[in-house]
C-alpha cells in the first residue's frame, strides 16, 4: 500500500524535518548522526535558524554571519576566488566598514565581501551547516556630463 504524505504551507521547516525523521524511524531505517543530533536538539532549535535567505545586502550578510558564528553554527564560504570555489569554514568576521568586510577562514586565509554583490545564506539540514554564496552582482549607472 502506498503512503501519501500530506503537508501544508503552514508546516514549519523544523516540523517537516521532524516528520521526515519520524517516518524513517517508523520504517526501520537507521538515522544519520546529524538526524540524531537534530532530535536531541529539537526543543532548543529555533525556526529562524533553519531558514535560508537570499538577496542580502552586505550589511545584512555581515549581521547574519556574525549571529550564526555567535551561536557556534558552521558557516561555509562557498564564494569564488581566482582559483575557484573556496569551500572553507568561516571562523570569524572583521568589522563592517560600509564598503566591505573580511571573513576569516579556517587555515588563516581571509576573503573580502564587497558591497556590489547580493549574497545568499542557505541552510542544509542534512549537513547541519550554512553556505554563504553570491546571489548576483550589480552596478550603478554612471552618468557622464559631456560639455563639448
Amino acid at each position: 500500500m502506498m503512503k501519501i504524505k500530506h503537508s501544508s504551507i503552514s508546516d514549519s521547516i523544523k516540523d517537516s524535518e521532524l516528520n521526515r525523521i519520524l517516518e524513517k524511524i517508523s520504517s526501520g531505517i537507521e538515522l544519520s548522526k546529524n538526524e540524531q543530533v537534530f532530535l536531541g536538539k529539537f526543543p532548543s532549535i529555533e525556526e529562524e535558524d533553519l531558514i535560508s535567505q537570499s538577496h542580502l545586502s552586505l550589511q545584512k550578510t555581515h549581521e547574519i554571519v556574525n549571529s550564526l558564528l555567535k551561536k557556534s553554527k558552521k558557516v561555509i564560504c562557498d564564494l569564488y576566488d581566482r582559483d575557484g570555489k573556496i569551500g572553507i569554514q568561516i571562523s570569524s568576521s572583521e568589522e563592517f566598514n560600509g564598503d566591505y568586510f573580511l571573513v576569516n577562514l579556517r587555515g588563516g586565509e581571509t576573503f573580502k565581501l564587497k558591497d556590489n554583490y547580493l549574497y545568499s545564506i542557505f541552510y542544509y539540514i542534512s549537513k547541519d551547516e550554512y553556505s554563504l554564496q553570491i546571489q548576483g552582482e550589480y552596478s550603478e549607472k554612471l552618468y557622464v556630463n559631456n560639455e563639448d
